[in-house]
């Protein structure tokens, strides 16, 4: 699956697995212009060490992928509104907030988000209307899957008080993917594959592979 992704997607992935390697929620961006080129880089630090890193929000709540892309854009040199941002997964409010702020006009994302997704807000107030900023959905649904597995693992690895609640929320619109996603954590491929230190690439392609197995049994 990784050589049939367009480079922004594999961009986006390969800062996902660096977050989930770390501790963080696997979620990666990019930002980029017309032709579909990378301009800048943002992946979810909330597990990094709240620590000086040039543009980018680490430690915390805040430190979201989609909004350390923007950070780290080169706001002289490219006009955001000739942009477009990436993220692996819909966009939360905060980041729709700073999307919205940044005057970027399209926003693409490879899964949807039951639980925190809120490209709805698009159209929340006239002035979010005004935006006129584009939402596009999924388009490739072998990524969304692999997505989705990626997320549901890294939400009950988290053990936080809500998760049960969180995957309720995606089960409703994907029990399928939510069942992968359990069979993922339980099979502990992704550990393994983060001892490895096995790249992007390996992990997005066992994923699809792994999908297509159990889907059958």
């Amino acid at each position: 699956m990784w050589y049939q992704l367009h480079p922004a997607w594999q961009a986006c992935l390969t800062l996902a697995w660096q977050s989930y390697c770390e501790g963080s929620l696997p979620i990666g961006a990019v930002v980029a212009d017309a032709q579909r080129t990378v301009l800048s880089l943002g992946r979810n630090r909330s597990a990094s060490l709240p620590q000086a890193v040039h543009s980018q929000v680490t430690g915390g709540p805040l430190a979201h992928a989609e909004l350390n892309a923007l950070l780290a854009l080169d706001w002289e040199a490219v006009d955001p509104r000739t942009c477009e941002i990436y993220s692996l997964l819909e966009p939360c409010p905060l980041c729709i907030g700073a999307i919205c702020m940044a005057g970027v006009k399209v926003i693409r994302f490879a899964a949807r988000d039951p639980w925190s997704g809120s490209t709805n807000l698009l159209q929340a107030s006239p002035y979010m209307t005004w935006k006129s900023i584009r939402p596009i959905a999924p388009e490739d649904g072998q990524l969304e899957t692999a997505v989705h597995m990626l997320h549901v693992a890294a939400e009950i690895r988290a053990a936080h008080h809500r998760v049960e609640e969180v995957l309720g929320a995606w089960a409703v619109h994907y029990p399928g993917d939510v069942a992968l996603g359990r069979q993922l954590h339980q099979s502990e491929e992704l550990g393994l594959l983060s001892r490895q230190g096995a790249p992007a690439s390996r992990m997005t392609d066992r994923l699809a592979q792994l999908a297509a197995e159990w889907s059958i049994q």
